[in-house]
């Protein structure tokens, strides 16, 4: 418990200079990844989370909404896999197991009298417990770098639990947002990367991506470029890069970008050529805005396969406009394995399409 009233000191701290000052001191922490109190690596497999919760909220709406946020399934896997594996336990269990973990979200509400509520409640002073009541959407803080190297820490709070809750459903895909930005930060740090393939990139098709070793250019034209590593026969990654010139808004409309993926698509040919790869129509395409790189983008999570059904899999994808060089860019990275779970190997090859700079 020692541990939980240490973090409680620094909260105190960061809730005195007021909400301004707290959002300057979270983008301080994103610059300084090398904090004096973060000696050692965070730990925790990739994908885990750990949330501190009284067991009461956790039963009540609170734990459903954040059990509804973290543990959906993972978009564009046909089998069963949620986001994240999530361990839920009370503040008398944190200790220096869970204190360097990973991810890491402490969860406080004020309308339960419990011993746990009341040591979670201890964080917070009356000038933060007042924030909260004159604004309803304030309910999180993130810190970095809190008691681990590479650590992100998000605190969840409300001051009851109808609005903690309503709160995380409204911002369900932010939380986890956040929380997969740091995953795939890690990843990036812990890749190696192909300086040719970089330099090969860069002067024939003007722009950059880091390519792992082991990923070898299974095709190429004069506007696309495709990556594979065979790992094994049932093992199977692949990232493609394709372009056209941009003339129109209307190319950045989702029926739009659907032709260009099925254009880029008649690329990826299986044994012959008479197979190609094709969306599998069965499973949801998700589709979101985001903000790629500065720029607005369009996300897709969905499921892949040959023409003549003879494999299939997982495929992210993210089409965006370069307006210097007036290019519509469409990323995608697919992979193949039936015999195991793909949510982190997908989380690896987005962290991998990330690298990618218009240059």
């Amino acid at each position: 418990m020692k541990n939980l009233l240490a973090f409680a000191f620094i909260f105190f701290a960061l809730f005195s200079c007021g909400e301004k000052k707290q959002k300057e001191n979270v983008e301080k922490e994103k610059k300084d990844k090398s904090s004096p109190k973060a000696i050692r690596p965070a730990t925790g497999a990739v994908g885990e989370v750990v949330v501190v919760i009284d067991t009461t909220v956790e039963a009540g709406k609170v734990g459903e909404a954040l059990k509804n946020a973290l543990q959906r399934e993972t978009p564009g896997i046909i089998r069963s896999e949620p986001e994240y594996k999530v361990h839920f336990i009370a503040p008398k269990q944190f200790n220096s197991v869970f204190k360097y973990s990973r991810n890491l979200i402490f969860v406080t509400t004020f309308d339960v009298d419990s011993e746990d509520s009341k040591e979670l409640q201890k964080n917070f002073n009356d000038k933060a417990f007042n924030e909260m009541k004159s604004n309803p959407d304030y309910y999180k803080i993130i810190r970095y770098n809190q008691f681990a190297k590479g650590q992100v820490l998000l605190q969840l709070f409300g001051v009851n639990q109808a609005d903690l809750a309503k709160n995380i459903n409204k911002h369900a895909q932010q939380i986890r947002d956040i929380l997969n930005q740091e995953e795939l930060n890690r990843i990036q740090k812990e890749k190696k990367f192909q300086p040719q393939i970089t330099n090969l990139l860069k002067e024939k098709y003007g722009f950059s991506l880091q390519v792992p070793y082991g990923y070898k250019v299974a095709k190429q034209s004069d506007s696309l470029i495709w990556f594979r590593e065979n790992v094994s026969p049932k093992e199977d990654k692949n990232i493609l890069v394709a372009y056209k010139p941009y003339v129109s808004k209307e190319q950045l409309s989702i029926d739009s970008i659907a032709a260009f993926r099925d254009e880029a698509n008649r690329y990826v040919e299986g044994l012959d050529a008479k197979t190609f790869k094709v969306v599998q129509t069965g499973v949801p395409v998700e589709t979101r805005e985001v903000n790629f790189e500065n720029r607005y983008a369009l996300e897709s999570r969905g499921a892949w396969k040959l023409s003549n059904n003879s494999m299939g899999g997982s495929f992210i994808s993210y089409a965006f406009v370069d307006e210097t060089r007036q290019r519509l860019y469409y990323l995608e990275t697919f992979i193949y394995g039936p015999d195991k779970k793909l949510r982190e190997d997908l989380r690896e090859m987005e962290a991998i399409l990330w690298t990618f700079k218009a240059d």
